[in-house]
C-alpha cells in the first residue's frame, strides 16, 4: 500500500523479483547481465528501507541472491584480439582511406578507452601536454575521472580526421561524429555504428570476426602494458578501475596456451616417470616416444644416429621398445 509517508510494504516483492530474473534467463541474458540488474533492485530496496526476517526474525535488509556466475580464467583463441591482429585491421582501414575509422581504432587501442567513454569525448575537451601529444579527462563508471592519453600518432590520426570532416582541434562538439548532417550538423557517433564499422574491415580479414569488438582494443593495450613490465595496480589505474581484481580478467591467457601448458606438465610428470622405471640411459628414445608415439622403429633408429641392426639388438631384443610403445598408451 501507499501512504503520504512514501511506500509502506510492497507484498511478495521477492518472490516477485525471482520471477523476474526466471524470465530474464528464459530471454537468453547471461547471469552476469541478471545479476546488474538485480543488484539495482536491492539498491533501490535498500533505499526504500525494505526489510525481511533472517532466521532468528531479525530484521535485515530485503535482498534478493545474486545468480552465479563461472569465472572464466581463460578466452579462447578465436575471441582473443592479439597485436598482429591489431596491425594487419590498421593496415586495411589505412588503405580504405577511412580517416575516422583510423583515428577511432587508434584512440581505443592508445587509451584503452571503453567505447562510450571515446564517443563521449569532445574537440573542446582535448588538452596538449606537449610534442603533440594530447589528453582528454573523461567521466568513466560510477563518475570516476581519468584523463585519456594518446601518442603523437593518434594525434595526427585526429586532426587529419578532422581535417577531412572540415574541422579542426580549435572546433567544439563530438569528436567522433556520423558520416552524414542530419537537421544541419553532424550527431555524435554512436557505439552501435562504431562497431558495424569494426565489423566491416574485420570482414576483410582472413581471421575470426569474434576477435574484432570494440571492447577487445581496451584488452588488448591491457596485456601489452602487462607483458611489457606495467604492474597490474599501474594497470589498474590506466583502466580507470575500482577493483583490481577486475584488472586481473584481462591477464587470461588464451586457452590454447593453458591447454599446451598442461599437456607439457602432464608430458613431465610421464617422462619422469618412466625414466625412472626404465633408466636415464633410455632418455633419448623415451623424449622421441613421447613427442610421436607412433614414430616408425625405422626412424626412431635414424634420428638416434644407430643402425637399424644396433637399434633391433639395443631395443627391440631386449623388449624396451615394445614396453615404452605400451607404457605410452595408458594416459
Amino acid at each position: 500500500g501507499v501512504d503520504q509517508g512514501g511506500i509502506i510494504e510492497i507484498p511478495k516483492i521477492k518472490l516477485t523479483v525471482v520471477r523476474f530474473q526466471v524470465y530474464l534467463i528464459e530471454l537468453g541474458q547471461k547471469n552476469s547481465t541478471i545479476n546488474l540488474k538485480t543488484i539495482a533492485l536491492n539498491s533501490f530496496f535498500k533505499y526504500l528501507g525494505l526489510t525481511e526476517k533472517d532466521k532468528r526474525g531479525r530484521d535485515t535488509p530485503l535482498k534478493v541472491s545474486l545468480k552465479e556466475v563461472n569465472k572464466k580464467h581463460s578466452i579462447e583463441d578465436n575471441r582473443l584480439l592479439e597485436s598482429s591482429d591489431f596491425f594487419k585491421l590498421m593496415e586495411v582501414v589505412k588503405a580504405s582511406n577511412d580517416p575516422r575509422a583510423y583515428a577511432l581504432f587508434n584512440f581505443l587501442y592508445d587509451t584503452g578507452a571503453r567505447i562510450s567513454e571515446a564517443l563521449s569525448v569532445n574537440i573542446e575537451d582535448l588538452e596538449e601536454v606537449g610534442h603533440g601529444e594530447y589528453k582528454a579527462p573523461i567521466r568513466g563508471k560510477r563518475s570516476k575521472e581519468r584523463d585519456l592519453e594518446f601518442s603523437l600518432n593518434t594525434s595526427r590520426a585526429i586532426k587529419e580526421y578532422l581535417a577531412a570532416t572540415g574541422r579542426s582541434i580549435k572546433d567544439k562538439g563530438p569528436l567522433f561524429i556520423t558520416t552524414r548532417e542530419r537537421g544541419g550538423r553532424y550527431h555524435r557517433l554512436s557505439p552501435r555504428s562504431a562497431d558495424l564499422s569494426l565489423k566491416k574491415y574485420a570482414d576483410k580479414l582472413e581471421l575470426p570476426i569474434t576477435k574484432f569488438f570494440s571492447h577487445n582494443f581496451r584488452k588488448l593495450m591491457a596485456r601489452t602494458m602487462l607483458d611489457g613490465g606495467a604492474s597490474l595496480d599501474k594497470v589498474k589505474s590506466f583502466l580507470g578501475h575500482s577493483n583490481i581484481s577486475t584488472t586481473a580478467i584481462y591477464t587470461m591467457d588464451k586457452a590454447s596456451t593453458l591447454r599446451e601448458i598442461k599437456a607439457d606438465a602432464k608430458r613431465q610428470a610421464r617422462a619422469e616417470y618412466l625414466l625412472s622405471k626404465y633408466g636415464r640411459e633410455n632418455k633419448d628414445l623415451l623424449e622421441l616416444l613421447l613427442d610421436n608415439p607412433g614414430i616408425s622403429n625405422n626412424k626412431l633408429a635414424e634420428l638416434l644416429g644407430i643402425s637399424k641392426a644396433t637399434f633391433s639388438r639395443k631395443y627391440g631384443k631386449t623388449g624396451i621398445i615394445d614396453q615404452l610403445r605400451k607404457e605410452l598408451e595408458i594416459q
